[in-house]
């Protein structure tokens, strides 16, 4: 039998994130980043947030333990990790899951089961579409690949749907924020080396954020017109059996971009990021699809170097920040790309016209920003909590 901890008051309220151990993951850091930008704004306001990550029963002394997905990721096959944590979630006041995955179509089972409520960064905004018995994969742009296409992930053996699962209990999922939100900062210029190093240093040995002279967000705002190379469509294949329908997805994209390629100047492939950079700030058009999910750092890296966000259409999902509004802070195109061509030289017809797009989804993409402009944040999590 387990009674849960009392705590004793000190008018804080004290809320514990517990993420995985070793650190090694950049979107945990970047769903992180918001908290470590702002605990001492939530400890004015009488929040107190600690983020730990070794699994311990002081644990449960807290008002709220929240546990990122991650946790159950690295470890759920680990018997004595998973039976631990139980013991602390029994202990646990009041329990927070957070699923960081990818894609809004995905879902961690134990998250349900375990926790109070469920939290993830973007969610489908039919939630009938968890538990319908027709999907063949839960992602829904990879599940359309799957019925048009006859295309199947090889040796994939992700579950298809949570058609066994109680529909009141998919109500419990809800929004948290996604990784717009993260730290897109560099040192002295985008193009700097040192960024690369930076980023290990905060990611993976330290597992937070650090504070450097210099080191910021670095809007370019050169006009649009005034850019020497049309589109910039760097992205990665997935090119193996494992991923074919998102491959197919992505090569379709860059089939039409390639169709274009005597018409526009076009950038294509890898680079180092300095150099990667250099393009995206000289660029009118970047080109995001679809991945494992939805939402890509790639966006966020368009949205800060001023250019128009030309992505796949977003409007089956929820999210916050709110970063997709069609056709004023991106242009969205079908998932199969039968209007891509179209869509791109219908922005070429008038590309100063246009321009107000990328300026407005930059400025959105500004606003949130959680270094200059805290109270978005904060103002969301405090809702998250009550």
């Amino acid at each position: 039998m387990y009674v849960k901890i009392d705590r004793k008051s000190d008018n804080l309220v004290k809320i514990i994130f517990l993420r995985s151990f070793p650190y090694k993951s950049k979107v945990e850091f970047d769903f992180l980043f918001p908290i470590f930008v702002c605990k001492n704004y939530f400890k004015s306001l009488g929040y107190e947030i600690l983020i730990k990550s070794k699994l311990k029963e002081s644990l449960a002394d807290c008002d709220i333990l929240c546990v990122l997905s991650s946790c159950l990721r690295y470890n759920s096959n680990i018997p004595q990790y998973m039976t631990k944590l139980e013991e602390i979630i029994k202990l646990a006041q009041k329990t927070f899951f957070f699923d960081i995955s990818d894609s809004a179509g995905i879902l961690y089972e134990d998250g349900l089961e375990m926790f109070d409520l469920y939290y993830k960064k973007q969610i489908n905004k039919d939630k009938s579409l968890y538990t319908n018995s027709n999907m063949k994969d839960p992602r829904l742009h990879v599940n359309k690949y799957i019925n048009n296409d006859n295309t199947k992930n090889d040796n994939d053996h992700r579950i298809k749907n949570y058609s066994h699962i109680n529909p009141e209990v998919i109500n419990k999922i809800r929004i948290s924020w996604n990784v717009g939100l993260g730290d897109y900062r560099t040192i002295i210029s985008q193009h700097n080396l040192l960024n690369k190093y930076i980023l290990f240093l905060q990611t993976n040995m330290l597992g937070r954020k650090i504070s450097l002279p210099n080191y910021r967000f670095r809007y370019q705002k050169f006009p649009i017109g005034k850019r020497t190379l049309d589109i910039i469509s760097c992205f990665n294949s997935y090119n193996n059996q494992k991923n074919k329908a998102i491959s197919l997805h992505r090569k379709q994209t860059s089939n039409i971009v390639n169709e274009l390629e005597n018409k526009y100047s076009i950038v294509k492939g890898f680079f180092p990021k300095h150099k990667y950079y250099k393009y995206l700030q000289n660029s009118k058009i970047g080109i995001s699809p679809f991945g494992w999910g939805e939402i890509t750092w790639k966006d966020f890296e368009i949205f800060l170097n001023g250019l128009i966000l030309l992505k796949p259409t977003m409007n089956h999902l929820s999210t916050w920040p709110n970063y997709f509004v069609e056709n004023k802070t991106y242009i969205p195109y079908e998932w199969d790309t039968i209007n891509l061509k179209e869509t791109i030289e219908r922005l070429f017809d008038d590309i100063y016209l246009f321009e107000e797009i990328a300026t407005q989804g930059q400025e959105n993409y500004m606003y949130y920003n959680v270094i200059s402009n805290p109270k978005p944040f904060i103002d969301r999590f405090k809702r998250i909590l009550h």
